[in-house]
């Protein structure tokens, strides 16, 4: 339902296409009110307790060996 850069998509005046659209609107309010309980800080201060702790980030790949500098 999305396109790139947030264009909306041409679509035919159907009588579903209100359902699908407020379906959509009802998913971006929930990612809305998600992300507003998110802050930066929030996020530093997790993965320097996944540092601190030598946990692996949640998308880490089993196995992966950090780069050598």
């Amino acid at each position: 339902m999305r396109s790139s850069h947030g264009q909306e998509l041409a679509t035919r005046e159907e009588p579903s296409r209100g359902e699908v659209y407020g379906e959509f609107q009802r998913i971006q309010e929930a990612e809305r009110q998600a992300a507003s309980s998110v802050t930066i800080l929030d996020l530093v201060h997790r993965a320097f307790a996944r540092e601190l702790s030598g946990a692996a980030p949640p998308n880490a790949l089993p196995n992966a060996q950090p780069a050598s500098t």
